[in-house]
């Protein structure tokens, strides 16, 4: 126990308790004793719905907590007027209060409290704009949430970012419960530069191999040589991420088309069919290439050779995609997978399908 006693437990859940201290303050605490949440004193405390909970005090002890008076003040989650509330809801993770139960916004991996018009974030810095929740982006990959920004930041603020911006954008970074950033550039693999209030500047990342979050530190741009130094890593971090975005989209077209490929394998029971003046493609029982050739013969492997306008052969593929455009004048398919090409004055290529 952190320097605390416990008193009296009010609830249970989840192997977390709601107690009252030897201070007389009530907390929050999990199975090993360690305080979770801390709030002034109360009458009662209890678990409520998405990680609340729901504290019955006096008026005395309502108009003494700052923060729930600052939050009727504005209008957030309350529509009486200036009544003081008795019983009030506790975000376990950000330690905000709130006049009345907050709905919960799920997006991806991020949490999003909803109430009175208002979206407030979870986090231990406590962020609320006014906006609806279809205002909340998500970034790339889940990697972050963009919250809307309606007012200019500070000039203190404005002059820590390592460029001049004249909008402004909120986030929270994936795995970070505790910070609200800045978010200052996207680069072509989703990763960004963010700072946060205090001029820190980090380039955010997926980990590529665990799917972690990744966080490298870029420092302040507190003089015109680390502003400078800063520019030229950002170039550096740039062209990175242009070349790990290439990769991967490498990767996902080699891994799509060997799932493509797979997938060929299994199809069987193909027998060319005229519809109208067009010949398609029946595969199983079901159509795979649409009516949209001229001629198209009988599958060899799991390929057809197919005529689209007089004269102009070419190869489909069994599952409707053209592997060969019809520009030759002949085309003949092998048993090996080889397709012989006659081009323009008799002239004859090889070419092996699906290379």
């Amino acid at each position: 126990m952190e320097e605390s006693k416990i008193m009296k437990v009010f609830d249970t859940k989840d192997r977390l308790r709601c107690v009252c201290l030897d201070s007389g303050e009530a907390a929050v605490v999990d199975e090993k004793g360690c305080i979770l949440l801390r709030i002034e004193k109360c009458r009662h405390m209890e678990f409520a719905e998405h990680g609340f909970v729901k504290v019955k005090t006096s008026v005395a002890e309502a108009m003494r907590n700052p923060a729930l008076q600052n939050q009727l003040t504005k209008g957030v989650g309350y529509e009486g007027a200036y009544r003081i509330p008795t019983i009030y809801y506790v975000d376990i993770k950000s330690g905000h209060p709130y006049a009345s139960l907050p709905a919960i916004e799920r997006y991806g991996d991020f949490e999003i409290a909803y109430l009175g018009g208002y979206l407030c974030t979870r986090t231990k810095q406590y962020y609320q704009v006014k906006g609806k929740p279809d205002h909340i982006d998500i970034g790339p990959r889940g990697l972050y949430i963009e919250v809307p920004c309606h007012d200019t930041p500070d000039k203190g603020i404005i002059d820590k970012m390592i460029e001049k911006y004249s909008v402004f954008i909120r986030c929270q970074i994936r795995g970070d419960e505790d910070n609200l950033y800045w978010k200052l550039r996207e680069f072509a693999d989703g990763s960004v530069v963010v700072m946060d209030d205090n001029g820190d500047h980090y380039h955010v990342r997926e980990d590529t191999e665990t799917g972690e979050t990744a966080r490298q530190s870029l420092g302040k741009t507190d003089s015109e040589a680390a502003r400078a130094m800063m520019k030229k890593e950002l170039q550096d971090i740039e062209k990175e991420s242009e070349a790990r975005f290439m990769a991967e989209r490498k990767r996902e077209r080699e891994e799509k088309e060997r799932q493509r490929r797979e997938a060929l394998k299994d199809l069987t029971d193909a027998e060319p069919i005229m519809i109208g003046d067009k010949w398609g493609m029946r595969v199983g029982g079901r159509i795979a290439v649409p009516p949209l050739y001229r001629t198209i013969e009988p599958p060899i492997g799991h390929y057809c050779v197919m005529e689209a306008t007089y004269g102009c052969w070419g190869v489909v593929a069994m599952d409707g995609r053209v592997e060969i455009e019809p520009r030759y004048e002949k085309v003949v398919l092998h048993e090996d997978g080889t397709a012989e090409l006659t081009v323009f004055k008799g002239k004859v290529i090889t070419k092996r399908l699906g290379d």
